[in-house]
């Protein structure tokens, strides 16, 4: 081989292998989201989760760990859990109550610690006061506290606490912004949703009350009002996490 051709190939295996490095670099940072949840959280829920990061070409790995059995995770949750924070580079873990967040805290706790050690900021616990660690955390494996929490992390956690479609979809665009190295995106705050309220699939929201819904009934040209009503108690979750389908059918059987 001609001397210049082998200093050129030299250089050339030089330049792909810094190329190679920084791409598997780059893959490495960006990473996908890790969302792990208990038996709690719905169905609906994860559903949405999974759609939203879909919709923003976000790979997505969802683990989930019941809240009955033993208190440390079994030898195959444990490889789960070690091949798919490998694979992530921001983690949610959905706990809306204080139990579901200490049994998750046990389950894996230790392992998103060291995780966080590496990423700061990039797990992001979803616990009812929308804070960024989860309570009674061991000193062994304590996260950043909630008040020194990124602001990135807070506001996912805001918006995943707060639920619902549009919301689940600003904390994935904030997701989004995190894994790529992009600023964070002007979002509007977090939807509220109200603790109480009346719903019927053909209102445009929640009524806060019978009379409410009495006068909206009066609005309606094909309505009779002065049928005997059914009401159906259910938890806020349903309407929240959008898991009203079965509901609707309830309230139109009750309407025949």
């Amino acid at each position: 081989m001609h001397p210049g051709a082998s200093v050129a190939w030299a250089w050339l295996r030089r330049a792909l292998g810094v190329c190679l490095l920084a791409l598997g670099g780059t893959a490495h940072a960006a990473g996908g989201l890790l969302w792990i949840t208990s038996d709690v959280t719905t169905a609906a829920r994860s559903a949405t989760v999974q759609q939203e990061a879909q919709r923003a070409g976000l790979a997505l790995v969802h683990l989930s760990y019941p809240l009955a059995g033993a208190a440390t995770p079994t030898p195959e949750q444990t490889h789960a859990l070690t091949r798919a924070l490998a694979q992530a580079g921001l983690v949610w873990v959905d706990a809306p109550h204080a139990s579901v967040a200490q049994r998750l805290q046990r389950q894996v706790g230790a392992p998103l610690a060291a995780f966080a050690a590496r990423a700061p900021g990039r797990v992001v616990w979803v616990t009812p006061v929308a804070t960024a660690t989860p309570p009674d955390t061991p000193p062994s494996v304590a996260l950043p506290g909630a008040g020194d929490a990124p602001p990135a992390a807070a506001r996912m956690a805001a918006f995943i606490q707060a639920g619902g479609a549009r919301n689940l979809r600003h904390a994935v665009t904030l997701a989004q912004a995190v894994l790529q190295g992009q600023p964070l995106p002007s979002l509007p705050a977090p939807q509220q949703w109200p603790v109480r309220g009346i719903y019927h699939p053909d209102l445009p929201g929640l009524l806060p009350d019978a009379a409410a819904l009495l006068r909206w009934c009066r609005e309606q040209p094909r309505r009779d009002c002065t049928r005997p009503a059914v009401a159906v108690m259910v938890h806020r979750h349903h309407l929240v996490d959008g898991s009203t389908t079965w509901l609707d059918e309830w309230l139109r059987l009750f309407e025949r």
